[in-house]
């Protein structure tokens, strides 16, 4: 299990969560679900692709699941594939009581910790908080993508050498 403790103005925790328990995977379940609809409303889209994920879904996910916790109560995920020399962050996620608690942030901050070449991030181009989040972080824009939902995705890299 991998942990991080955070200074600053929050003293969070995080940790990597068990997916395979089902107490974990409901929780994480939730707290998707509440956010991606905030992201939803936010972008505009009625139809959006993460609100889509079922539990059954996200528990067979091969992805790395990292939480952030403050007094016990999960406040964020993070969630991860770990490539060659390089880490793909495939969602950041937090709940909408906590926003602008800096929980992303820190999650941004804990994937530094880990050694790689670079770090890659994507989200719609008109989700706004986001954008400043990964420019304000050291992330550059490198390019963008017409989905067929009609989404632009903006994808942006960290250069970690």
């Amino acid at each position: 299990m991998v942990t991080a403790e955070n200074s600053g103005k929050y003293n969070y925790i995080i940790r990597e969560l068990a997916l395979q328990q089902d107490d974990i995977a409901q929780e994480v379940w939730q707290l998707q679900m509440q956010s991606y609809r905030v992201e939803a409303d936010l972008i505009g889209l009625d139809d959006f692709p993460p609100l889509r994920q079922t539990l059954a879904d996200l528990k067979q996910s091969k992805e790395v699941y990292y939480g952030c916790h403050d007094q016990n109560v999960l406040m964020g995920v993070l969630s991860l594939e770990f490539k060659k020399n390089s880490i793909l962050i495939t969602r950041v996620i937090v709940h909408p009581t906590h926003f602008r608690k800096s929980v992303a942030k820190a999650l941004l901050l804990f994937v530094d910790s880990f050694k790689s070449e670079s770090i890659m991030v994507s989200t719609a181009s008109n989700n706004i908080p986001a954008i400043q989040l990964y420019l304000s972080n050291g992330y550059q824009k490198i390019k963008e993508v017409h989905m067929p939902e009609g989404i632009i995705m903006a994808t942006f890299i960290k250069s970690c050498t």
